[in-house]
Parts: structure tokens; sequence; C-alpha cells
């Protein structure tokens, strides 16, 4: 059997790499399951046993081991630099890719354009993610990137038909009480990403702008949202930034740690952000699900968020349809349609299935 070190920053990178790791585990395989991020991201890896690490020798801890599972949570993170060491020690890797998005962040080494931020292969969740590497990135790293490409599906899905047959009433009445939130009262959930990833100078300023519009067109139509944050706004530039203008426009915050984002989603009756993975945990999980995009480029939108092609997720792709968006998801006809639309969109189940059986061909 193989001795393979896992290892994730993000949430995102974590929760895609849970069910492959156990996966592995239960045929045998040796694993060293190591997270870099903080509480909420660690989150991830669920009941896995991780080992909570702040590496400064990244090429000592993968000494021993046979192959590297890493999410991408890009460059400037842990997992980046974890992929950086195994390519400088000749030892295969696998980087697990769980959205469609910020492949520069990703994939193009600090320094300049050479391949050593590039995995020996990159799992990805669809064709789309081809194309969008090949607009985003260097031309050189894009070639190498897509020959290194493999398909397996979203392995951070797998579980979901489960999650949602398996929340009780009581679990969302437990939910309901964390967040000290009325049973009686329709629970509107808006979540923000007020964030400054690297390298991205523009994504805070658009993120900030969202959040007032969306905050004062609910104020203005008598809609009191439910505002979680981004965990990783605390790392920002303006760490209190969401609650102040939350309260600024009367509605309810609530700290990103204050419940579990997927138990907080189940027990909504509609769930609203911008450029986000949530999106499309949301519409797995069967709710009321809408997409503020004003100015996001088309390719993303499509790329990015399968659902919005099968009419599932509506998107409001200018400032002026944010009002609308929320009539949508309000909407008892719209909701029924979007409710039928959102059945087109499923996981088979067997993405970590295929992720490990790929491991097991690099290793024999």
């Amino acid at each position: 059997m193989a001795k393979i070190l896992v290892t994730g920053q993000h949430l995102g990178s974590t929760s895609a790499l849970a069910d492959p790791a156990r996966t592995l585990m239960q045929r045998g395989h040796d694993l060293t399951i190591y997270t870099t991020g903080d509480d909420s991201q660690v989150k991830g890896f669920q009941d896995l046993p991780y080992e909570r690490v702040e590496p400064e020798d990244h090429k000592g801890l993968l000494k021993g081991h046979d192959l590297l599972l890493a999410g991408l949570s890009g460059q400037a993170t842990h997992d980046g630099a974890f992929i950086r060491a195994a390519n400088a020690l000749g030892m295969p890797s696998i980087g697990v890719n769980e959205i469609n998005q910020s492949w520069p962040d990703r994939l193009s080494c600090l320094e300049g354009e050479n391949l050593d931020g590039i995995p020996s292969l990159i799992t990805v969740t669809g064709t789309s993610e081809i194309e969008t590497m090949q607009s985003t990135l260097p031309e050189m790293i894009a070639a190498i990137a897509v020959e290194r490409v493999r398909f397996i599906g979203w392995t951070a899905y797998d579980n979901f038909p489960q999650l949602k047959k398996s929340f009780t009433p009581q679990d969302r009445d437990r939910t309901l009480k964390a967040i000290s939130h009325s049973p009686d009262q329709p629970l509107y959930f808006h979540g923000t990403q007020n964030t400054s990833p690297p390298k991205r100078p523009e994504f805070l300023p658009y993120e900030q702008s969202l959040t007032h519009a969306v905050l004062d067109v609910a104020q203005r139509i008598g809609m009191q949202l439910l505002v979680k944050p981004h965990p990783g706004e605390k790392d920002s530039p303006d760490p209190g930034f969401t609650e102040k203008v939350t309260r600024e426009y009367g509605h309810r915050f609530i700290p990103s740690d204050a419940c579990e984002t997927r138990d907080l989603v189940l027990s909504a009756d509609t769930v609203t952000i911008g450029r986000s993975n949530l999106l499309l945990d949301a519409c797995l999980l069967d709710r009321n699900t809408g997409a503020f995009l004003p100015d996001v480029p088309e390719d993303y939108i499509q790329g990015s968020l399968p659902p919005v092609s099968l009419e599932a997720i509506p998107v409001a792709r200018t400032w002026e349809e944010i009002p609308q968006l929320f009539y949508t998801l309000t909407d008892p006809q719209n909701q029924t349609n979007l409710a039928e639309n959102r059945k087109r969109f499923s996981t088979d189940g067997k993405a970590s299935e295929r992720l490990a059986n790929l491991v097991e061909t690099m290793v024999r």
C-alpha cells in the first residue's frame, strides 16, 4: 500500500479532498493528512484524522511519502508550496480543483512563468475548466496544465444527496436556535465575499460595492437578510466590513463561525451570494439559490456555474437586475419552476472513487 500526503488549506480544498482521502484509507493506504487553514477552513476534513500545521519545511514533511494529493488553494498558500516542494523532490502529485475560477492564482508560479507550481496531474469537474485555463493562464502554463488534466467530477459533492436526506426538522431547529432566528420567520440567507485574494486588487472593492448594493436593495423592498461573511474576511484589509454594513442597512449579521454554513443553507428559504462555491452547494442541496454577478464576464458564469444554463440558478448580471432577483426567488410560481430545474443538476456520487483509482495508477 502507498504512503500518501494529503493537504488542503482553503475550505473548498479540504471539502474536495475529504471523501477521496476516506476512500483511500478504506482501501488500506497509509495517509498523512495536514491542514494549514483556520478553524472554519479545516471543517472540510470533517472527522478525518488530520493534523494542523504551519510548515516551514514542506520538503521535509513530504519525504517518506509516495505521492502528494493537494488542494489548489493558490500558489500563495501552503497548497502551492507543497506542490512546488513535490516537484523539486521529483515526487508525483495530484492537484484537486473544486471550482472553475482563479486559475492564475492556482497554477501560475509566484516567480515568473515556469512550471514549478503545476502538479503532475490536475483533476477537474468538466470541460469548461480547460477553456478557462486557456483563456486566463499564460500560454505556456496553460498548454502544460491542459495536458495534465483528468476529468473526475465533483468530489466535494459525492455525499450531498445523503446530506439533504438526513437533515431533519430537529437539525433545522438546532441551527435556528444557534443563530437566534425564529422558526416562524422566513430565513433569507446572504453570504458575502469581502476578501482580498493575492494578485487581485480589484476583488475586494467590487465585492464591497456588491454588498452595499444588495443590502440596500433588500432594505428598500422590505426584505430582511441574515448575512454571514466569508471566513477569510478577517484577514482582509477591512475585516469588519460586512458586520458594519449589515447593521447600517438594518439586516441581521452572524459571524462566520456562528454555525455550519451547510446547515444554514439547508435551513434557509433562499440563499444568495456572488462568486462562490456556495451557489453550487445550495443548488445541489435543493435550496432556492440566486447569484449576484453584475458585470461578471459571461464566460465565467457559464464555465463556473453549470446550473445557470439549466435555469436552476437565476442570475443578476447587471446592478439594475438585483431587485428582480429577489422577487424571482420569493415568487411562488418561480420557486416551483426553479425546484423542477434543480432536478436536472446532480452528481453521480462516484467522483471520489474515480480520484482514488487515479491515485492508485500513480503509485503502483
